[in-house]
């Protein structure tokens, strides 16, 4: 195996990052993040999960399309109101879209040309993968971001995967 070039000041100084140029409140909180990585969303049952991503995703869905795989909910009728409340609408219908699906498929879609720039997984405990399965879609898209959420297990994600 090769050994990566070693980066000096100056080159990591010079290098150019696509950010999410975030306003507001959303500046506030989480400054100029960049378009790819991995975050992690969780918390308890009824702690406001869903309706911090829905508002987060219309947030987001100002800079690239957003692809939500909505493994645990789907699209069932407390989806469907979350997006009424946040009036959803307003994002325009190319924008946001709702898949259900394993990860081999995610992966399939993911690799294919324009596809989704940012894509939330939830929950991760639904897409039934451990940590080793889901290192494909944290390593084999570095141009995208992967937001996974989450349920908790007291004051940590909930298993061993998300921990």
């Amino acid at each position: 195996m090769a050994l990566q070039r070693a980066l000096t000041v100056d080159n990591v100084l010079a290098k150019k990052y696509k950010l999410i140029n975030f306003t507001g409140e959303w500046y506030e909180a989480f400054d100029k993040p960049e378009m790819s990585g991995v975050w992690f969303v969780w918390g308890n049952s009824g702690n406001g999960k869903t309706s911090f991503i829905i508002q987060m995703i219309k947030e987001l869905a100002k800079f690239d399309k957003v692809l939500i795989n909505s493994r645990e909910e789907g699209t069932r009728h407390t989806l469907q109101k979350s997006l009424i409340n946040f009036n959803m609408r307003d994002v325009g219908k190319s924008k946001v879209h709702f898949v259900n699906e394993g990860v081999d498929n995610l992966i399939t879609r993911l690799k294919m040309k324009q596809s989704h720039r940012i894509v939330i997984i939830g929950s991760f405990q639904n897409m039934q993968i451990n940590n080793k399965e889901s290192i494909p879609v944290k390593e084999q898209f570095p141009d995208k971001l992967r937001i996974f959420i989450s349920h908790a297990d007291g004051k940590s994600p909930e298993g061993r995967s998300a921990k």
